[in-house]
Order: C-alpha cells, then sequence, then structure tokens
C-alpha cells in the first residue's frame, strides 16, 4: 500500500513538471502593472491615460517573458504591492524604466524617419 502511494505521489510530480522560481524582473513587472492599474482611476486624464499606456507596457513584458503567467491570481495576492516608502521608491522605478524605453522610441523614430526621408530624396533623383 505505500509503495502504490509514493509511486503515485512521484508519478504525479513527474507530470507537474519541474518548478521554477519566478524572475526578479517578473515580480516587478508584476509590480509595476499593478501600480499602473492604480494610476489608470485617477481622475486626471492625462494621468489616468499614463498609467493605461504603462499598463499595457508591463502586461506586454510580462505575457513576452511569460506567456502562461497566472496574471489574475498574481495580482490577487495580498502582498503585491510594497507600502509606505517602498512602493513609493518602486512607483519611481517602474515610471523611470517606461521614461527610459519610450525615450528609447524616439530616438529610434528620429533615425528611421532619416533613413526615410534619404529614401524618398533618393527616389525622387
Amino acid at each position: 500500500m505505500i509503495r502504490r502511494v509514493m509511486i503515485a505521489t512521484a508519478l504525479a510530480l513527474l507530470a507537474a513538471g519541474p518548478t521554477r522560481a519566478e524572475a526578479p524582473e517578473t515580480t516587478e513587472d508584476l509590480r509595476c502593472l499593478a501600480i499602473s492599474f492604480a494610476v489608470t482611476s485617477n481622475k486626471d486624464p492625462a494621468i489616468s491615460q499614463a498609467g493605461i499606456l504603462s499598463a499595457l507596457y508591463y502586461l506586454g513584458r510580462l505575457d513576452g517573458r511569460e506567456p502562461r503567467f497566472e496574471l489574475e491570481k498574481r495580482l490577487s495576492e495580498p502582498n503585491v504591492l510594497p507600502v509606505g516608502k517602498a512602493l513609493e521608491e518602486l512607483a519611481q522605478n517602474c515610471g523611470s524604466k517606461l521614461q527610459t524605453r519610450g525615450q528609447e522610441l524616439v530616438e529610434m523614430g528620429a533615425r528611421i524617419s532619416v533613413i526615410e526621408q534619404a529614401r524618398e530624396a533618393k527616389a525622387a533623383k
């Protein structure tokens, strides 16, 4: 009897597959997403819009890294966000990361624009 239980337990563990720790980036992106969702309810439309854009950015990062991520379950956890000073620091870090990526996209757009203008000038000759 004990042998059957041990075999059944071993088979169940094998069927479940290997477990792995969550990447620190995933935890941080989840927290940034939660902050972004909170910002979307701001009464100032500009701030609310920034929250929506931020939420889409962090959702994309999560989906890209872990497509089967249990988002609803993780967002429902009671300690998904820190409190007090740690929350303020996290919000600043999330905003900084988003601003950095936004600046990279602006710079990329400028480079692409120069390339397109050169193509148009060459085609006009």
